[in-house]
């Protein structure tokens, strides 16, 4: 992914800002609305809000730490992933 912000247009393209997010939960978007890969054609879910802070503010933690700029490219690998209901879910 190429990092980039802000964020608020590619989460509207995503279809996570009011009144298109009808879901009752938070919108998840991936590819992540902060980066160039994120916006339309994203996948989106609703998750508990408070899942959604800590996604927030891992991923800031994640660019800190290891110096991403804006139009710096990183790859984002997912593991320990399992499905259930037909939902692929992390942990």
């Amino acid at each position: 992914m190429i990092y980039r912000h802000p964020q608020s247009r590619n989460r509207e393209l995503a279809g996570c800002k009011k009144p298109t997010w009808q879901g009752p939960q938070s919108c998840d978007e991936y590819p992540f609305a902060s980066t160039f890969e994120g916006g339309v054609g994203a996948q989106t879910m609703g998750v508990p809000l408070s899942e959604q802070r800590t996604q927030f503010k891992d991923l800031g933690s994640f660019m800190a730490s290891n110096k991403i700029q804006k139009g710096d490219q990183f790859l984002v690998t997912v593991i320990n992933v399992r499905q259930e209901y037909g939902v692929y879910i992390a942990g």
